[in-house]
C-alpha cells in the first residue's frame, strides 16, 4: 500500500494536468468567440471581391477568344488564349489578363469595341478553362491575319493565324 502522501501527490498532477488543459481549451474558445464577426466578413468579402476579379478577367479572356478566334477550330482558339496568358507571365508585357488585353493597340476587338457585344459559348468558356490550367503552346505571344507580326519571330500558321513568339 502507498502512503497517503504520494496517491495525493499524484491525483494533485492529475488535477492540475487537467485543469490546464481545460484552461487552454476554454482560451481558445474566447479567442475565437471574441474575435470579432467584422474580422471573419472582412476576410470572406475579400475573398468574394478576388473571386469576382478573377471571374471578370475569365469572362473577358473568353470574350477576347471568341472575337478574335470566331470560326477558327479548337486549337486556334486555344493559341490564341495561349498568346494572352503567355504575355501575362512575360516580363515584356502587363502582369493581369486584364491589363494585356486593353494594353492599346494589341487587339483589334477591344480597339474597336467589339469585344463589348460578344459573349463566349460554353464549349469556349471549357476550352480557355482547360487553357488556364494546362496550355498547349508556352511559346506564342503574338498572332495576326494574312502575315506574321512585326514582333517576334514566326512560329507557324494555325488557320487564318501566323503565331509568333520572343
Amino acid at each position: 500500500m502507498k502512503p497517503d502522501c504520494v496517491s495525493n501527490v499524484s491525483s494533485v498532477t492529475r488535477v492540475s494536468f487537467v485543469s490546464g488543459v481545460f484552461a487552454l481549451f476554454l482560451a481558445i474558445l474566447l479567442i475565437i468567440e471574441n474575435t470579432p464577426v467584422y474580422a471573419y466578413d472582412t476576410l470572406r468579402a475579400r475573398q468574394n471581391e478576388i473571386n469576382a476579379e478573377k471571374e471578370a478577367e475569365f469572362n473577358l479572356l473568353c470574350n477576347l477568344v471568341a472575337a478574335e478566334a470566331r470560326g477558327e477550330s479548337e486549337y486556334g482558339q486555344r493559341l490564341v488564349a495561349d498568346c494572352v496568358l503567355n504575355r501575362v507571365d512575360s516580363e515584356n508585357f502587363p502582369d493581369t489578363i486584364e491589363g494585356v488585353i486593353y494594353d492599346p493597340h494589341q487587339f483589334e476587338p477591344v480597339s474597336r469595341g467589339s469585344i463589348n457585344n460578344i459573349e463566349a459559348s460554353q464549349q469556349l468558356r471549357i476550352v480557355v478553362f482547360q487553357e488556364l490550367i494546362h496550355r498547349t503552346n508556352y511559346d506564342v505571344v503574338y498572332f495576326r491575319t494574312k502575315y506574321y507580326h512585326s514582333c517576334g519571330r514566326p512560329l507557324f500558321v494555325e488557320g487564318n493565324h501566323f503565331f509568333s513568339g520572343l
